[in-house]
């Protein structure tokens, strides 16, 4: 059983989470996890205004971390030159608050957003990305054919890894969770519990972890017990492993 571990949401504005998932992940699986990085979370945490944080990303791409571009703004407004079907609003509604930034943009938007991130962080990290995660895994069409361009070499959904050079995807369902309080995050709790109990599963899968999770006592710990009782038991992989078979 091969399982990959990404934290998404990698921003100053939780700077503090990020570490401690970051070490948790270290500790208990013995792999630097990827990091989903956001250059301006929110149109209010801009990278190149955070020098401490940045110095931790270089720290950790140095100790083996992948860096991955995590949209720009994570941040949905639409595009007013763009109408949304109700399926893209269904999802937008349904999937997250308000952060589904590449499923309204229109294609020069979009192409810009995604340029404009893998410059910044080239500037930065002294590397260009080759991964794109769109925030919430949500993205409108044509978004592969821009990653292309752009260089990237893979971008993802909620079940497929999308392997852009070969034109073929891998089947590794995400694994997530919510701590932002409410209903969600009391089955959230119910379903780390299970998974942590879970022997080898048949597919790969991705454990995408978020810096909100921490928010509740009760899903950190079963977190903790999930990373606890799959660290020596699976086969932690990169993404880069992970479009190789």
């Amino acid at each position: 059983m091969r399982g990959l571990i990404a934290i998404h949401d990698v921003t100053p504005a939780h700077g503090e989470r990020v570490e401690i998932l970051y070490e948790a992940v270290r500790r208990t699986a013995g792999i630097a996890p990827a990091l989903l990085v956001i250059p301006d979370h929110h149109r209010a945490w801009p990278l190149r205004e955070h020098g401490n944080f940045v110095e931790k990303l270089r720290r950790w791409r140095d100790d083996g971390a992948e860096i991955l571009l995590h949209g720009f703004h994570h941040l949905e407004v639409p595009s007013p030159s763009r109408k949304r079907g109700l399926a893209e609003r269904i999802c937008a509604r349904a999937l997250t608050t308000g952060e589904g930034e590449f499923l309204g943009l229109d294609a020069a938007e979009r192409r810009d957003r995604i340029e404009e991130g893998a410059g910044l962080l080239k500037e930065i990290l002294g590397q260009r990305p080759i991964g794109f995660v769109a925030p919430a895994w949500l993205r409108s069409a044509g978004l592969h054919e821009d990653l292309i361009a752009a260089g990237f070499d893979h971008e993802e959904g909620h079940l497929f890894v999308h392997d852009l050079r070969r034109r073929r995807r891998i089947f590794a369902p995400a694994v997530t969770f919510c701590g932002r309080g409410g209903p969600k995050t009391a089955l959230c709790v119910a379903w780390a519990k299970a998974f942590s109990r879970v022997g080898r599963l048949p597919f790969d899968f991705r454990l995408a972890l978020h810096p909100t999770d921490l928010d509740s006592d009760a899903l950190k710990r079963e977190i903790w017990a999930l990373l606890a009782s799959h660290g020596t038991r699976c086969d932690w992989v990169g993404y880069r492993e992970l479009l190789e078979g």
